[in-house]
């Protein structure tokens, strides 16, 4: 664990978790293609289980599994865009998000079922979730299997697609 402040994390990567960082404190920084999961698991292409100030998570993957951009940890006055996740949460898997935008992610279909292009699992307050895409279900948000459960107060949902026949677009 440490503390980053005003740091560009570009372009690291990890055999499972946290491609560009894990375990940290990190603020006013950029977080951008890294990418976690080389073998059959992933989580936390951008960041695993980290608590982020002011930081933007960008063009992350997890392409096994979980949180292409961030699985686990929290997160305040965030932006989480473009990243990729194989199987739940193409932005956010797992995670306490305050004030955020979440647009642009997706999950792919890679091991199936893909739900939550934006986010699953988490709790999520006044964001603003749009524009994100998923293979399975829930292209904005999803609550990925049982025991899990995704929560989102006062978010904007806005924009999101799934690409298959189980609904959900939105949530």
């Amino acid at each position: 664990s440490g503390t980053l402040d005003k740091c560009h994390v570009i372009g690291n990567s990890s055999g499972n978790y946290g491609g560009g960082v894990s375990g940290c404190t990190i603020q006013n920084s950029v977080v951008c293609g890294n990418r976690a999961g080389t073998t059959t698991s992933s989580y936390g292409g951008g960041g695993h289980k980290c608590t982020a100030f002011k930081t933007v998570f960008c063009c992350n993957t997890a392409p096994k599994q979980y949180g292409g951009g961030v699985n686990g940890g929290v997160l305040v006055d965030c932006t989480v865009s473009n990243n990729v996740a194989g199987y739940y949460g193409g932005g956010c898997c797992n995670t306490v998000a305050t004030n955020c935008l979440i647009i642009g992610n997706s999950t792919t279909g890679e091991n199936f079922p893909a739900g939550g292009g934006g986010a699953a699992g988490g709790t999520y307050y006044n964001c603003t979730n749009v524009a994100n895409t998923s293979y399975y279900s829930g292209g904005g948000f999803f609550g990925y299997r049982a025991g899990v459960t995704t929560r989102a107060i006062k978010c904007t949902i806005r924009d999101n697609e799934d690409l298959s026949a189980y609904g959900g677009g939105g949530a």
